[in-house]
């Protein structure tokens, strides 16, 4: 069953119940040469691509990206770690449906508000710290198990920033922390969260209780000094505190939360709506390109990944405009003002804004290379003949092999992207797996809705193919249809063509070669679309040929039937119209 299909209680049992470095690879469905290879063969300098960008307080943060192989791999750990990990509620970083706006909503009209910064963060947490937290509860796992784990999230005995599992173990590795400051705020009627390194207390009392941060004796310049009782519980945690970085600041001054002032409400400075202005003002004064080159010339001095293209001047603008509306409100008077003026500047940038706002067709995704091409022919030819005249639909063309693991991850990588675009999001599978049909449909066998817009269903069994039967794209054709031969000969063929025991194809035409003669024993029709021989000549059609001649409309390829799709876009059009109970 594929990972990211797997019920969260099955994946906690099945992750708890890990022995060895071969149970890594089989839960993490990776094979186990290349795992040891990723995790322990390959050198440290070759499994991070390491750059530098500036932080807002001066200074730089080292990021360290993974090469895609193990970012991978830490992808789908981290999934499976994020069903372990329980947060206190006074966390806010890297956590579901949480953010800087609600950590900074709890420490709203206090009369004092301390800010607290941990030093060297994520490096402070070591590869023992790590390797620790695996040998403990809940997972108590052998040394064998707990290191190799600890090897996949660690570089340079440290908690990389840039991969995928460092927030959540994080987390995991604050969870104490986060219990006994919690305990402290409350015993001092003082409000406390954490967004990763920063820890902010809060209070209406007219004094900040002293077991936090006592001011100076005189009681005037409001110096903050960390408490030792304070500092005990962060240094015992294995923390240090940052003092070029610990504030305190009273309801006269301007209070800050993770980057947004919180005196009377979560905002943006004054500042970033003034630099927001003057951008739009340099852009229509000056036009695009100048205001663009002048921003990334005096202005942008953010170090970025050297593997990504620097943002475009309008996207950069749109981006913070944006921000004011996440922070703001959507119905905030500023953000709709700036919302007009960008889309005023430009004919040329006015329509691309349009389209950007209106762009709220459903994206389909689907598991292999060719299923999205059968669907977009099949899409074509049913609106030609008149059907679902008012659906409208964009199909993910993804060019390499997906496979359940891998659309899984999309799925679950798809929701941050749906949260920015407001576009719903349909994943589309074949039939032919018990376990992915179950995990993929709500308890009742509908389609299932995992949050964010974002829906999944198995395609419908065709009328013509027998009940209960496994089903993939290609059976919603006919055989003969399935058979057709393109301009050399070649074809699909299904498995009842050969004999199981010889592989031979019973009219002997052909042969089928040993790797995939497993497929000839099992009682569902499949197709064998590889290692055909025929008078020493290849036979076969692949089935990305086959989709690409029904797509293309290739000679004789191009009268198939598409009926049976029906099922598969009446689904899809009930998902739409059924979509906005969910949100």
């Amino acid at each position: 069953m594929a990972l990211f299909a797997t019920a969260p209680e099955e994946l906690k049992n099945r992750f708890i119940a890990l022995k060895n470095i071969r149970d890594i690879a089989t839960l993490l469905e990776i094979k186990y040469a290349s795992l040891i290879y990723y995790v322990r063969k390959l050198p440290d300098d070759k499994k991070y691509s390491k750059f530098s960008i500036t932080k807002k307080s001066g200074g730089e943060r080292e990021i360290s990206a993974p090469i895609p192989p193990l970012r991978f791999i830490q992808k789908k750990l981290n999934y499976i770690l994020q069903n372990f990990y329980e947060p206190y509620y006074c966390v806010h970083g890297f956590v579901n449906k949480k953010n800087i706006v609600t950590n900074a909503s709890r420490h709203t009209k206090q009369r004092y508000v301390a800010n607290i910064d941990l030093k060297d963060f994520f490096p402070s947490i070591n590869f023992g710290r790590v390797r620790g937290m695996f040998m403990a509860n809940p997972f108590n796992f052998n040394s064998e198990v707990a290191t190799f784990l600890a090897q996949i999230c660690c570089n340079n005995n440290q908690l990389p920033q840039g991969a995928p599992t460092s927030p959540v173990i994080s987390n995991c590795i604050c969870f104490k922390l986060d219990g006994q400051l919690l305990s402290l705020a409350k015993e001092h009627n003082c409000r406390y969260t954490r967004y990763a390194d920063d820890l902010s207390f809060s209070t209406y009392l007219p004094v900040l209780a002293s077991e936090i941060m006592p001011l100076d004796a005189d009681n005037q310049k409001n110096i903050p000094i960390v408490s030792d009782e304070l500092t005990k519980i962060i240094n015992d945690n294995g923390f240090e505190i940052n003092r070029r970085k610990v504030r305190l600041r009273d309801s006269r001054q301007r209070q800050v939360i993770t980057g947004l002032t919180t005196n009377k409400f979560p905002n943006v400075s004054r500042k970033f709506i003034r630099q927001v202005r003057a951008m739009l003002h340099a852009w229509q004064k000056f036009g695009l390109d100048k205001a663009e080159q002048e921003y990334l010339t005096r202005y942008d001095k953010k170090h970025r990944n050297p593997e990504n293209k620097k943002p475009r001047f309008y996207d950069i603008v749109r981006g913070k405009i944006n921000f004011i509306g996440m922070v703001r409100g959507k119905d905030d008077e500023v953000y709709i003002n700036f919302c007009k003026k960008l889309k005023e500047l430009n004919s040329e940038i006015r329509m691309k804004v349009k389209l950007r706002e209106e762009e709220k067709t459903p994206i389909i995704i689907t598991e292999g290379i060719s299923d999205w091409k059968h669907l977009k022919a099949a899409f074509r030819s049913l609106r030609r003949e008149g059907f679902f005249p008012g659906l409208k639909l964009e199909f993910s063309e993804f060019r390499g092999e997906m496979g359940y693991s891998l659309l899984q991850t999309l799925t679950h990588l798809k929701q941050a992207e749906v949260q920015v675009h407001g576009r719903i999001t349909i994943a589309i599978f074949d039939r032919d797996n018990e376990g992915v049909v179950k995990a993929i449909h709500d308890q009742y066998g509908n389609p299932r809705y995992w949050g964010n817009k974002l829906y999944s269903f198995c395609i419908p069994i065709p009328g013509h193919r027998p009940p209960n039967s496994k089903v993939f794209i290609e059976l919603y054709y006919t055989d003969d249809e399935i058979k057709t031969r393109d301009s050399k000969g070649r074809r699909l063929f299904f498995n009842n063509e050969f004999d199981p025991v010889t592989g031979k194809h019973k009219a002997g035409v052909c042969c089928c070669k040993p790797q995939l003669r497993y497929k000839l024993n099992s009682p569902h029709l499949c197709i064998i679309d590889n290692n055909y021989i025929e008078n020493g000549k290849h036979t076969v059609l692949y089935k990305n040929q086959f989709a690409d001649n029904v797509l293309n409309e290739v000679k004789g390829f191009d009268n198939f039937k598409f009926s049976e799709f029906k099922k598969i876009f009446e689904v899809i059009e009930k998902i739409i119209g059924e979509s906005s109970k969910h949100y």
